[in-house]
């Protein structure tokens, strides 16, 4: 019996390992596969991730801002003083011209265009556009009117347009308006006449350009003969 039982024993062992082995070789395989599946897809994904950031920095529009006219349609003035709380206060308009252009090949629509001006307590400060009527002016003796568009305001004779194809440029005159208080440090920085400010303007994209503009003083009956009423709108 002991000599039955042995070999019995050994046959089963010897039938066992082999399909053991087998089973192995087979996990061994297949984990072989996967891992090298999964380092392919992990390349295609690298290299597809290559592909789509080349085609974004060659298709995102490029923004270029600058002044129309530097030394004519650039102006800041002076206003009646206003209240605020029961503290008086002191009103400074900022009236540009600017034009953009979009040097990419993706169209883009623009989100916003700030100005920033320096105070005399070398501060900044980001003033956001108002709402105003095209500017207009008579030509000459005749009844017909020159009328120039505004940033994002649709007028009687201008879309005010913020949509800039590729390789083309809108163009448009903007409004801001500075209310300080207390201290004259927060006065606008002027020297001789002369304010140097900062034009923001950023696409739906996220990517923004900026241009140093130099505003020229300006009296508000000389920049209420383009726009009546100017220092009442941010009062509307």
């Amino acid at each position: 019996m002991p000599g039955v039982f042995y070999q019995r024993s050994s046959i089963t062992t010897i039938s066992i390992v082999p399909a053991a082995l087998s089973v192995y070789n087979i996990y061994t395989v297949s984990d072989g596969i996967a891992t090298g599946l999964a380092i392919a897809l992990s390349l295609l994904a690298f290299i597809n991730g290559i592909m789509l950031l080349r085609s974004y920095l060659r298709d995102r529009p490029i923004l270029e801002v600058t002044p129309v006219h530097p030394d004519a349609y650039q102006w800041f003035f002076r206003m009646p003083d206003g209240n605020f709380n029961n503290i008086p206060t002191r009103r400074y308009g900022f009236l540009i011209y600017i034009d953009i252009k979009n040097k990419g090949i993706r169209d883009v629509a623009l989100c916003e265009w700030h100005l920033i001006i320096n105070t005399r307590a070398r501060k900044q400060i980001e003033l956001k556009p108002i709402t105003i009527p095209e500017p207009q002016l008579p030509l000459g003796q005749t009844p017909n009117i020159k009328a120039w568009p505004v940033l994002g305001t649709k007028g009687v004779y201008h879309q005010g347009d913020t949509m800039i194809k590729s390789g083309d440029s809108i163009g448009g005159f903007a409004y801001y308006v500075a209310e300080v208080y207390g201290s004259d440090d927060w006065n606008p920085t002027v020297e001789n006449g002369k304010a140097t400010t900062r034009i923001r303007v950023r696409g739906v994209f996220g990517k923004a350009a900026y241009a140093s503009i130099t505003l020229t003083q300006k009296t508000l009956d000389e920049v209420s003969k383009l726009i009546p009423n100017i220092d009442q709108i941010d009062k509307i």
